[in-house]
């Protein structure tokens, strides 16, 4: 019995560290980069001569042209990794695993000729879904339809948030302070993931529920 409570308590732990570190929600904080809104999730922008390593973390781009930058960024979701059956310790840029690159750029492999029109492919829980660009919602399924998206990004006092392009971020307030602004919602977006939203207390709450039940 006290192997079966080991079995699903760490099932549990699991299962909580990997949607609680996985998943940006609007509390993110971007190592080396800005947190940023598109219609249904949010995601980390990384600053100028850095790439994405993970979901919410940023590192300086490198060129695969020595033996110490192996394992380092590359490129967006890709690193430095010994070429195979190949010249030995010469390096190689390759996406990162459950990502593939057909046109260059490494995307999760689910989102391989998935077509959202206006918007990008991400992955929500395990499943394909469309997230729009800001100015579009889904339309059976792709970002074909035209509405707008509220503003929900927790931007600071001295910020306020504006549509750059297809996506929300915090930029500094260019009028001067008292006159009004336009700081983001803490409200998260109506069509975000329902695991974007769970920490790990309460994942760790289901089990304690499901322990006491039986």
């Amino acid at each position: 019995m006290n192997f079966k409570y080991s079995f699903i308590f760490l099932f549990f732990i699991q299962l909580a560290i990997r949607y609680s570190n996985a998943k940006v929600t609007v509390d993110t904080i971007c190592k080396n980069g800005k947190l940023i809104q598109m219609s249904n999730h949010f995601e980390c922008l990384c600053s100028t001569g850095y790439a994405l390593k993970n979901e919410s973390t940023c590192e300086p781009i490198v060129v695969c042209d020595k033996l110490e930058n192996k394992d380092k960024v590359c490129r967006e979701y890709a690193t430095c990794v010994n070429q195979a059956n190949a010249v030995p310790n010469v390096l190689r840029c390759e996406c990162l695993n459950g990502y593939i690159s057909p046109q260059g750029i490494c995307k999760p492999i689910k989102c391989n000729n998935y077509d959202c029109a206006a918007g990008k492919c991400i992955i929500d829980g395990v499943n394909p879904v469309c997230s729009c660009d800001i100015g579009k919602i889904l339309q059976n399924g792709k970002c074909t339809g035209t509405g707008q998206t509220k503003c929900s990004l927790k931007c600071k006092t001295q910020e306020e948030c504006k549509l750059n392009g297809k996506h929300y971020e915090c930029v500094a307030k260019t009028q001067a302070p008292g006159t009004g602004g336009g700081a983001g919602t803490t409200t998260p977006p109506a069509n975000g993931s329902f695991m974007n939203g769970m920490s790990i207390f309460s994942i760790i709450a289901l089990f304690v529920m499901y322990i006491a039940v039986i």
